[in-house]
């Protein structure tokens, strides 16, 4: 468990030990890890709230998160992000935040559960919390997610529709330049006519350019 004790234990070097026990060296370690991502979400809420000069608090404030960002040499979008995150685990669904403080349930699985539930209100989706929080360990991340999803659907029938409804709203195509220099084009939360209908057209329009520049003399990637 997070503690002095485990704490003390991790400084060994796991170089020389056995088996088994550098298995439950990582295993502890992955605990505190746990532990200390609580405690950041912690600090991290509180500094989004506080003021200098004093121990007041100030609440729904959308300009706590430029506090963080400040700090933490953040971008502004990431702090909310991460500001909001905390919120979720600590107030909003708190047996995610308490589960992450004892150790045992990882920011990863708590972030399945968080970014699923932000359609349903809050009783809802702490009964959702309630239902598969225990058995969260021992899921893959597709695993958790389906049980989420199922769970969540189960409770609310219109969740689902909801949840496609809002992503659609946020629908987007975003033209960036690759790590390698090449161009990449994708679609984000498009419905799924719209996207059948956009991904033939650009197929057709690659199809078209491939011809013209062979018809030139040109060479293109395989990938086309």
């Amino acid at each position: 468990r997070p503690g002095p004790e485990l704490t003390a234990a991790l400084q060994t070097d796991p170089a020389g030990l056995v088996g088994q026990d550098v298995e439950a060296g990582l295993l502890g370690a992955v605990w505190a890890d746990n532990h200390a991502a609580w405690a950041r979400c912690r600090w991290l809420l509180e500094a989004s709230r506080a003021r200098a000069g004093t121990t007041r608090r100030v609440l729904d404030d959308a300009r706590g998160a430029l506090t963080v960002a400040a700090a933490l040499r953040w971008s502004p979008s990431m702090a909310a992000a991460r500001v909001e995150f905390a919120r979720q685990i600590l107030e909003r669904l708190p047996a995610l935040g308490e589960a992450m403080r004892a150790g045992w349930l990882e920011e990863r699985e708590a972030g399945v559960y968080v970014t699923l539930l932000r359609e349903l209100d809050d009783a809802q989706a702490r009964r959702v919390v309630e239902l598969l929080l225990e058995g969260t360990p021992q899921w893959t991340h597709a695993e958790l997610t389906g049980q989420v999803e199922k769970t969540a659907a189960a409770i609310d029938p219109g969740w689902a529709e909801a949840r496609r409804a809002a992503a659609v709203a946020r629908a987007r195509v975003v033209a960036r330049s690759a790590p390698s220099g090449a161009a990449e084009l994708c679609g984000y939360d498009l419905p799924e006519d719209l996207a059948l209908e956009a991904h033939s057209h650009v197929v057709a329009l690659a199809d078209a350019v491939v011809a013209l520049v062979r018809g030139r003399g040109g060479e293109i990637g395989q990938g086309f």
